[in-house]
């Protein structure tokens, strides 16, 4: 039952596909909110496998449009725009705030503010149409059997270093951060359990 409950979580918080909820586990000595928060730290074990089921998707979808009476350029599009779509565009949204906090900010604090602001900036919107600009040109100008290795793996690493980056790292806030609650309930069950679906 944890497996699926976590699964589930993971699936519902890296795609969009609308997967059935699981009853969350909490702990008696846990608020509501922590132990949501515990519950999709340990759905993090599970993320690399999200990412394959997308590349698999992908690689499918490229196959398929292959095969289709439309140019290879629309095919490529065609797949950039539903891996961008899978994910809720999740990861694009949290690179364009980046990028307007480290060149919009002039400390710290001011970066964080900028950040977490609803809003994008000049500077993020440039950044992430040149970012989809060069994921399209690589994916265009990449060798067919390279193309489908990197649709399949690029999801699940990119996924995997998500988990990585959680044990290791250290939160930008030490209040009010949802990063600070995910990194403080990561612990080696998930990286190792990540680690073996690699």
């Amino acid at each position: 039952m944890k497996i699926f409950r976590d699964l589930s979580l993971a699936i519902r918080f890296l795609t969009i596909f609308p997967i059935a909820s699981f009853p969350l586990s909490n702990n008696n000595n846990q608020d509501e909110e922590e132990g949501l928060v515990e519950n999709f730290a340990n759905s993090m074990a599970f993320f690399p496998l999200v990412g394959m089921l997308i590349g698999v998707l992908l690689v499918v979808l490229r196959r398929i449009f292959y095969y289709l009476p439309i140019s290879p350029l629309i095919g490529d599009t065609l797949v950039l725009i539903i891996w961008i779509w899978l994910s809720g565009g999740l990861h694009l949204d949290g690179f364009a705030d980046s990028v307007d906090g480290f060149f919009g900010g002039h400390d710290k604090e001011e970066i964080l503010k900028i950040m977490k602001d609803s809003s994008t900036g000049a500077k993020g919107v440039v950044a992430l149409v040149s970012l989809l600009l060069l994921k399209f040109v690589l994916l265009v100008e990449m060798p067919l059997l390279l193309k489908d290795a990197a649709l399949f793996f690029t999801p699940t690493i990119g996924r995997w270093s998500m988990v990585i980056a959680a044990f290791l790292g250290k939160p930008a806030r030490l209040k009010n951060s949802m990063g600070k609650l995910f990194m403080d309930y990561v612990g080696w069950r998930e990286v190792i359990f990540a680690s073996l679906t690699m």
